[in-house]
C-alpha cells in the first residue's frame, strides 16, 4: 500500500480576533482545514465570512489569536517576528486582486519578477535567468520589457503569478485573482494557475466569488461565520490536472468534448463533532436553537423541538411532523426529495402569512 501523505497545511480550531476602536470582531471562530501538497483548493463564502483573514494568517500577514496553524514543519503561532519575515519571503507567494498590490508600475515585467529575488543571495545573472524562465512558462516572452500599464489585465495577473513564484515558495495564495477581469481573461488566469500547479507541484489556495471556481480546482471549501461549513468535491475521485487544449486548425477535428464535471457537496464535521446545517434547511424545516437526534436505520435524523422553532402562529409552534423529516433512501429519489422540500417550504410560507397580518388588516385594526 502507498504511504499516506502528510497534509502541507493544517488548521485546527483556528481563531482570529481583531480589535477595532475598542470593539472585538471574531473573524475566524474555530476553523478546521487540511490541504495536501500539490492540491488546488478554492475558498468561497459571503463577504465577512473570514476567507481573506484565513489567507492572511496562512501567509504570515496576521498572527492567529488561538488554535493551531501549521504549514509544513512550521507552527505559525510560535514563530518569532524574524522567523515570520523569513517565512513570508521564502515560503509563500501572493497574488492579489489589484494590480497595484502585485506589481511596481514603473518596472518592466522582467524587473518585477526579479525584485523578490533581490532579497536572496542569487546573483544578477541567476535572477534574470529565472525571471525569464517563469515569464516564458506563462507565455509572456514577448512582454519582458513591458510595464504593467502596457499589459492587459490577464497579462498583469500572469506576471503577478510569476512574481509569486520567484523565490520557489511552498504555497501560492490568490485572493480574488480574477475579480477585476472579464470571463475570458479569468479563464486565462485560471489556466496559468493550473499550469503552475502541474509544472511545479505548487499547492494553491484561491479565494473567489467566481461561480465557476469549482471547474478549476480540486475541491472548494465554503466558509460561513468564520468556520468551514461545506466542501464541494469531484465525484468518483476525479482529479483536475489538465492544461488548456491547444487551438486546433479549422480543417482538423477538435478534441472530443469532455464529459461535464460532476460534484458532490459534503458537510464539514469538525474535530468536536460539530457541523453547520445549511441555512435553507433550517428555515425550510423550521429548526430553531435546539433539536433532537435519533439514530434510525444507520442514519442520523434531526427533529425540531416544540417551542424552539423559528416560526409560530397563534402561539402554536409550526413545524413538520417527525415522519416528514425522514425518507428511506430507496423511497427518496431526487424528484421526490425536491417535492418533499417544496411541500415543507409551502407550509413555512403559510405559517409566515398566518403570523404576519396583511397591511390592510393592520390598518383596519388602527
Amino acid at each position: 500500500m502507498g504511504q499516506v501523505m502528510e497534509p502541507l497545511i493544517v488548521c485546527e480550531n483556528l481563531v482570529k480576533i481583531y480589535s477595532l476602536s475598542g470593539v472585538e470582531v471574531v473573524a475566524l471562530q474555530g476553523l478546521d482545514l487540511s490541504v495536501q501538497p500539490g492540491e488546488v483548493v478554492g475558498i468561497v463564502g459571503a463577504s465577512g465570512s473570514g476567507k481573506s483573514t484565513l489567507l492572511n494568517v496562512l501567509g504570515g500577514l496576521d498572527r492567529p489569536s488561538a488554535g493551531t496553524v501549521r504549514v509544513g514543519e512550521r507552527d505559525l503561532f510560535k514563530l518569532s517576528d524574524a522567523e515570520l519575515d523569513a517565512y513570508r519571503r521564502s515560503q509563500v507567494g501572493f497574488v492579489w486582486q489589484q494590480t497595484a498590490r502585485n506589481l511596481i508600475p514603473y518596472l518592466s515585467a522582467l524587473e518585477n519578477v526579479e525584485l523578490p529575488m533581490r532579497l536572496t543571495r542569487r546573483s544578477g545573472v541567476e535572477r534574470r535567468r529565472r525571471a525569464g524562465q517563469l515569464l516564458d512558462t506563462l507565455g509572456l516572452s514577448p512582454r519582458l520589457d513591458y510595464t504593467p500599464a502596457q499589459l492587459s489585465g490577464g497579462e498583469q495577473q500572469r506576471v503577478a503569478i510569476a512574481v509569486a513564484l520567484a523565490n520557489q515558495p511552498q504555497i501560492l495564495l490568490a485572493d480574488e485573482p480574477t475579480g477585476e477581469v472579464d470571463t475570458a481573461t479569468a479563464a486565462e488566469v485560471y489556466a496559468a494557475l493550473r499550469k503552475t500547479n502541474a509544472l511545479y507541484g505548487m499547492t494553491i489556495l484561491i479565494v473567489s466569488h467566481d461561480p465557476n471556481l469549482s471547474q478549476h480546482t480540486d475541491r472548494v471549501v465554503a466558509i460561513r461565520d468564520g468556520k468551514t461549513s461545506t466542501e464541494m468535491v469531484r465525484s468518483g475521485r476525479q482529479e483536475l490536472r489538465d492544461t488548456p487544449q491547444p487551438v486546433m486548425p479549422a480543417q482538423q477535428p477538435g478534441p472530443e468534448p469532455q464529459k461535464p464535471q460532476e460534484f458532490e457537496e459534503l458537510v464539514v464535521l469538525d474535530g468536536a463533532g460539530r457541523l453547520q446545517i445549511p441555512r435553507d434547511y433550517l428555515e425550510t424545516l423550521n429548526i430553531g436553537d435546539r433539536v433532537q437526534l435519533e439514530l434510525r436505520d444507520g442514519h442520523i435524523v434531526i427533529h425540531p423541538v416544540a417551542g424552539r422553532g423559528r416560526l409560530a402562529a397563534s402561539g402554536e409552534e409550526i413545524r413538520p411532523r417527525p415522519e416528514e423529516l425522514y425518507l428511506p433512501p430507496d423511497q427518496a429519489p431526487e424528484s421526490e426529495g425536491n417535492a418533499w422540500i417544496e411541500r415543507l417550504r409551502s407550509r413555512v410560507r403559510i405559517a409566515r402569512r398566518a403570523a404576519s397580518p396583511s397591511q390592510d388588516e393592520q390598518s383596519g385594526h388602527e
